[in-house]
């Protein structure tokens, strides 16, 4: 799907480095991120808990 999908660049923002994983035909760079969770906000735990 990513290299059937008519873009410019890639911009990989998983954990992992998709790269490694599967073959991208396209240009690609890998973001980061840090995740602070606001106070009184849903927790990514919480919301993973129904699926994990």
């Amino acid at each position: 799907m990513i290299n059937a999908t008519p873009v410019d660049v890639v911009v990989i923002a998983t954990p992992v480095d998709l790269r490694k994983l599967v073959r991208i035909d396209k240009p690609a760079v890998r973001a980061s991120y840090d995740l602070e969770e606001a106070e009184g906000s849903p927790r990514i735990a919480d919301a993973l808990r129904p699926v994990l």
